[in-house]
């Protein structure tokens, strides 16, 4: 059995979207997992091969989404100190390197899009900064589209 098809397996029916936690190697042992259905409501093989290729290479890309992630948080972060006011430099401290942003970002989620929307990775987290949205990464054909907002 492919690792596609394991990873399914442990995924539940809710509304139009397979769900559930899973262990899963680089992002943790408690991963929301989500594949988003078309109106057909069947996986598609383009699920398969993203959950097939994400597992054969996270290890190799995170370097990759560890430094955009940390790109993104310099970038935004003159704007976010703004809004953050006096508890700024507690959510959101300036960083000197690309691993320091896993203090401030947490909780990966992996949600995948149907082709008819898209068809895109989305690597989801909560972060100190945004609580109500977020941030994601955005991969799609295996190259990092963008970095922003949930």
């Amino acid at each position: 059995m492919e690792v596609a098809e394991k990873i399914i397996d442990q995924l539940e029916l809710t509304g139009h979207d397979l769900e559930g936690e899973i262990s899963f190697p680089a992002l943790g042992e408690s991963v929301l997992f989500t594949i988003g259905l078309s109106g057909s409501g069947e996986i598609e093989q383009s699920h398969k091969d993203s959950i097939n290729w994400l597992y054969n290479n996270i290890e190799l890309e995170f370097p990759k989404i560890e430094e955009a992630i940390f790109q993104y948080y310099q970038r935004v972060l003159p704007d976010y100190h703004l809004g953050l006011g006096e508890y700024a430099d507690e959510l959101m401290p300036k960083l000197s390197a690309p691993n320091e942003v896993w203090n401030y970002v947490t909780e990966p989620g992996v949600f995948m899009l149907p082709e008819d929307e898209g068809g895109e990775l989305h690597l989801e987290y909560e972060c100190t900064f945004d609580v109500e949205h977020g941030l994601r990464v955005v991969i799609k054909n295996g190259k990092i589209l963008r970095v922003g907002l949930e």
